[in-house]
């Protein structure tokens, strides 16, 4: 049985992207994803965007239908994995690229070298299941390596509230919200590490 999330803006409005039931996959419920793009209106064009937990894709699709020039999709379930290939083939998303890769895995290593992925990236999407508790782990990672740069946006949700994660002291919170029981937030880099 499959899931469907509707696209809200840009060249695919209203199109549908269909994701399996997978356990954890939450997709970004659409008022949450329509303030996150507002937010995000002024950066969105021509960015490079990386989609950490990509689930039902649905911030990865509506990023390219809004104007994003890549985006860079990792999802470690197969099924998911699979049916992000076959939503990006229907939409001709030749921008998306579609990695079947554990996050947490890949963030520990560096950025390939010679490689069309074009690091670093403008805007982040981290939005792990929320079984996992890996947001700390993913924002140490991301600071240790060469993934993004001074300016580089990071979108995160989550189940808890701010202080009770491991934000680096190197960003900044630009915009945070909360809906029901989701607490989401849009921060930068703002400066290198110490």
């Amino acid at each position: 049985m499959l899931n469907e999330v509707r696209i809200i803006a840009g060249k695919w409005r209203g199109r549908k992207i269909q994701f399996p039931t997978v356990a954890g996959l939450r997709p970004t419920p659409n008022r949450i994803r329509e303030t996150l793009f507002n937010w995000l209106a002024p950066y969105i064009h021509d960015a490079r965007c990386l989609d950490l937990f990509t689930g039902s894709g649905a911030l990865g699709f509506e990023s390219l239908s809004r104007g994003a020039a890549y985006v860079l999709c990792l999802e470690k379930d197969r099924e998911a994995y699979q049916m992000l290939r076959i939503n990006a083939e229907r939409l001709n998303a030749d921008a998306m690229e579609i990695k079947e890769k554990d996050a947490l895995v890949w963030l520990t290593t560096p950025p390939p070298q010679a490689s069309k992925m074009p690091t670093p990236f403008d805007i982040i999407f981290v939005d792990p299941p929320y079984a996992l508790n890996a947001l700390s782990k993913c924002f140490a990672f991301l600071e240790s390596q060469a993934w993004f740069t001074i300016n580089t946006l990071i979108y995160f949700e989550s189940d808890v509230p701010i202080e009770l994660l491991a934000l680096p002291d190197t960003w900044e919170i630009l915009k945070k919200k909360k809906a029901g029981n989701v607490y989401y937030y849009l921060t930068q880099k703002t400066r290198g590490s110490a």
